[in-house]
């Protein structure tokens, strides 16, 4: 792999996954896309699909990778969330299709589903523990 495109840099996924990939893989170019309230692309925008093409330059695509870990998880926002978060979705899955990108992983979150309560706590372990 050459290069690896993040989306949701600037939250706790994004920045988590960001910093274990430099750390692991230090010859892999990270493409870090930051939500729009810290200067990145707003990727529920109709144009979003020609800025991340404009953006993102990758001259092996077929040698990269994709994770998609973008979302609105406010609570407050949920409304919005429900047409936020599976048009990132969509937008990111069409450009990684178009430019042909080796690899992609679309994480999700329980905002994209309308009849969803509030979960205050999960207490489940996680293997494995660290990355």
């Amino acid at each position: 792999m050459r290069d690896l495109v993040v989306t949701g840099a600037s939250g706790f996924l994004g920045a988590s996954l960001i910093e274990a990939a430099r750390s692991l893989y230090p010859d892999v170019r990270v493409h870090a896309i930051e939500s729009p309230r810290c200067g990145g692309i707003d990727l529920a925008r109709p144009d979003a699909f020609e800025r991340l093409g404009s953006e993102i330059r990758i001259a092996h695509p077929e040698e990269a990778a994709l994770i998609h870990a973008a979302a609105i998880v406010d609570w407050d926002e949920s409304e919005r969330a429900l047409t936020s978060n599976p048009a990132m979705a969509l937008n990111v899955a069409r450009w990684s299709r178009d430019v042909r990108l080796g690899f992609s992983v679309l994480v999700s979150t329980v905002n994209v589903y309308p009849s969803a309560s509030k979960i205050e706590a999960v207490d489940t372990s996680v293997e494995p523990p660290t990355l």
